[in-house]
């Protein structure tokens, strides 16, 4: 069995483009750029079950918001709710090209370490296929736990509003 035959397993959805995108990170490009990460930012790492990865995505993007909100709430005169908007979306924007261009990395390098762990695991002992099986099972994707994050920003997201609706009717 070889090992590409490992990650490919692990891989689950897709594995031809992270196979390419391993080949890249062993010749030494270590960023490339994932759409798909960037636009679903911490339901992505869900969705590929990084989950350590997935919540501190979800986490500062928690904090941007929050601290963009102060920033703005804090300027005197205040700001137009355009400038407001305006600033939230760049920050964001910002943020997610940031994710886009460390994802791939941040897969990869876990790939290696989960099939590293299996294969020493098994040492000497040729790999087979309880060893795709289960890391067949470490890897590919979730689509329920992708969810998680979802209900978390929700909750996040009606506290925020609360909060920012009380302090508007209140100064």
């Amino acid at each position: 069995m070889e090992k590409t035959d490992l990650f490919n397993a692990y891989y689950g959805e897709d594995p031809d483009y992270y196979s390419d995108k391993m080949t890249e990170y062993e010749d030494g490009h270590k960023f490339s750029f994932n759409f798909w990460a960037g636009f679903f930012g911490c339901f992505w790492f869900f969705y590929r079950k990084m989950y350590v990865a997935g919540t501190i995505v979800m986490f500062f993007t928690a904090i941007e918001t929050i601290l963009s909100y102060y920033y703005i709430l804090s300027i005197d005169p205040p700001v137009s709710s355009l400038y407001f908007h305006f600033f939230q979306v760049i920050n964001f924007f910002i943020f997610l090209l940031i994710i886009s261009f460390l994802a791939n990395t941040v897969y990869i390098k876990k790939s290696i370490l989960v099939v590293k762990k299996v294969l020493l695991e098994h040492k000497p002992e040729e790999p087979d296929s309880k060893d795709l099986a289960l890391l067949s099972m470490k890897g590919g994707v979730s689509v329920a736990a992708s969810i998680i994050p979802l209900a978390i920003l929700f909750v996040f997201a009606i506290g925020v509003s609360a909060y920012l609706f009380a302090y508007h009717i209140y100064i």
